[in-house]
């Protein structure tokens, strides 16, 4: 909206694009981002574990249309870039896919921490299903209920 005090397409075109088809502000990632490979946790080749990975645990914390999850102790390469989760909706049910992208081929696994907050959630009871590297049907995933105030 150009606040020019008429109302055409300009100002349209602002509202378009922070709204949905129902009037609502589109769920969104604000942040996704993890911890790097957790220190004593590489995997060699030959499954050398000098120090195994503590347990897989996820962390949900819900606020003013704010959800925070933190995904401790996930196993990828330990050349990951770029591992992050990324959102998609239907319904009430959020959709969380975290994978990591290597650049160069890799022979070893690390644990990282994953932390990611979605963002412009309508008050309401949502699903959260949270899956790693492969995403779609048929994946192993963690559900949780989640109340969003």
């Amino acid at each position: 909206m150009d606040e020019d005090g008429d109302i055409d397409l300009a100002d349209l075109a602002g509202f378009q694009n922070r709204l949905t088809g129902d009037g609502l502000t589109q769920p969104r990632i604000e942040n996704s981002s993890h911890s790097g490979c957790l220190r004593g946790t590489r995997v060699d080749s030959k499954g050398n574990v000098p120090y195994p990975c503590e347990d897989e645990a996820f962390y949900f914390a819900a606020e003013d249309g704010r959800l925070h999850i933190v995904h401790e102790n996930t196993v990828h390469d330990c050349c990951v870039e770029d591992l992050a989760a990324t959102l998609s909706i239907d319904g009430n049910v959020l959709s969380l896919c975290e994978r990591g992208t290597t650049p160069i081929p890799c022979d070893c696994i690390c644990c990282f921490n994953v932390e990611t907050t979605v963002v412009d959630l309508a008050p309401g009871a949502y699903t959260v299903e949270y899956c790693t590297y492969w995403c779609g049907e048929g994946a192993e995933c963690h559900v949780e209920e989640i109340m969003i105030p």
